[in-house]
Formats: structure tokens, sequence, C-alpha cells
């Protein structure tokens, strides 16, 4: 009783000493064994979901002739353009890369979590292009993007000293992601959409646009669709209960 007073523990709570088990239990250490540092978030969950790399092309080269204040203020505004249809879809950014972002998507369901990836991928390109013609009317170039949209289980907690400790994830699916994202630069299109994504959402995509591509540090090739403008993610994938949908997919199969 005096260490469940001293942590400030609820009502329910128990310490695991005083639990006699009749059956199995799945377990979660809530404090370390020395001190009382609460290490909820420290602990690692595994999770199936969608990751999404985004990077913007040839910034280096653009800002090469800009002064440090304009370098940081497009950025911003960049970001301010597009981070807005990543949360909305119920994504969150993992992390800031100078010119490029890291978002998940943190959903219930594998299902839920490709389907955010694929609206907001689509919708930062619609994002993108309203960003470009604001940056036309003041006689500036557009900005170009790479994005890289994989699902698969990774690794979630605190990874870090214990004083710097940021919240991340690891996984061979972040890896994919990534280089999906590089892949993008070479075929010159907004978005590389692993077939693993499209169908982790119950829908299709065109069989006939799939590529298969072996990418560095991954162990078996990836199939992904290459899509030129990413806002039109959504009219190129169809529901996987689509009738029409679902014959097209068997006969293209059928076809190779």
């Amino acid at each position: 009783a005096r260490t469940l007073k001293a942590i400030k523990a609820r009502d329910n709570v128990r310490l695991a000493c005083q639990i006699r088990p009749t059956a199995s239990l799945s377990i979660q250490r809530v404090y370390q064994a020395k001190g009382r540092r609460q290490v909820h978030s420290a602990q690692g969950v595994e999770k199936t979901i969608a990751v999404l790399f985004l990077d913007i092309r040839g910034f280096t080269a653009r800002s090469a002739g800009l002064l440090p204040y304009d370098i940081v203020f497009l950025l911003n505004r960049f970001f301010d353009a597009i981070v807005p249809e990543i949360t909305m879809a119920g994504g969150t950014v993992d992390k800031y890369m100078g010119d490029g972002l890291l978002a998940l998507f943190e959903m219930n369901s594998p299902e839920q979590s490709a389907q955010a990836g694929i609206t907001a991928a689509g919708n930062i390109g619609v994002a993108l292009a309203r960003f470009n013609m604001m940056l036309a009317s003041e006689g500036e170039d557009p900005v170009r993007i790479g994005m890289g949209l994989h699902t698969g289980t990774v690794v979630l907690g605190e990874i870090g000293t214990t004083d710097n400790a940021p919240r991340t994830l690891i996984g061979s699916a972040v890896n994919a992601a990534s280089r999906l994202e590089a892949k993008t630069k070479e075929l010159g299109v907004e978005l590389l959409i692993s077939d693993s994504v499209v169908q982790a959402a119950g829908m299709v995509a065109p069989q006939a646009m799939l590529q298969d591509f072996s990418l560095r540090g991954v162990d078996h090739p990836v199939r992904a669709l290459p899509v030129a403008q990413a806002s039109t993610l959504e009219q190129l994938l169809s529901p996987l209960t689509d009738p029409e949908a679902t014959t097209f997919a068997v006969a293209t199969d059928k076809g190779h």
C-alpha cells in the first residue's frame, strides 16, 4: 500500500507481486527497475501502419542563391501548405528532415492506416498544385516533390539516451518507403505507392501500371504504382468490392 501511494497509483492498480495468474496474461512494465521514471512510451510497440516519405526535388540547387531567411521562409510556407493534409487524414509528422519529412498513419487497423495514407498523398498533390499557383503569381518557380508510400510492420518507441530519446520507428517498411521516394526522382513522378498499401486499403490498382522495383537494402522487390501527379491517385484506384475492378484485375493477371 505504501508503494502504490508513493507512485500515486490509481485505485485499480496492483503490484505484480500481488497477482496470482490463472491464465496467460499480456503485461507491460510501467516503471523501470530503478527509479520512478514512467516508461509507458519507451516500451517498443509493434504496429502495421502506412509510412510516407516526402522530399522536395532539387531544393539544394534552388537554395544556392538564396539568403538563409529566404530558405527557411520558403520551407515553412511549403510545409504550412501540405502538412495539414497529413493531419486532416489522421496522420502525424514523425520528423522533418531539412527539405523533407516522414509521416506516420497510426490508425486502429492496417486498413484504416492505408486508407489515410492514400487520402493524404492525394490531397498533398492537390495542395502542392495550389501552392505552385501562388508561387507562379509571385514570379517564382514551382516546387517539385517526390513521395514514397508503403505499409508494413514497424516498431515504435523512444530511442536514444535517457535525456534525449525522441519517439521514432524502425523496420524494413520504413526503409522501403524511403527507397520508393528516392525512385520517384529517376521516374520523374510525384509518387510511388506500393501495391501492399493499395491492397491493405481494400482497393485495386491498374495492374498494367504496376512495376516491380529492386530497392537497396530491401530483401525482395516491391511492386508499386508510379503516379505522375499525386492529385490523380484516387482516380487510379478502385474499391476491391467493385465487380468491374475485380474482373479487370483478375483478367489482367491471367494475361501475364
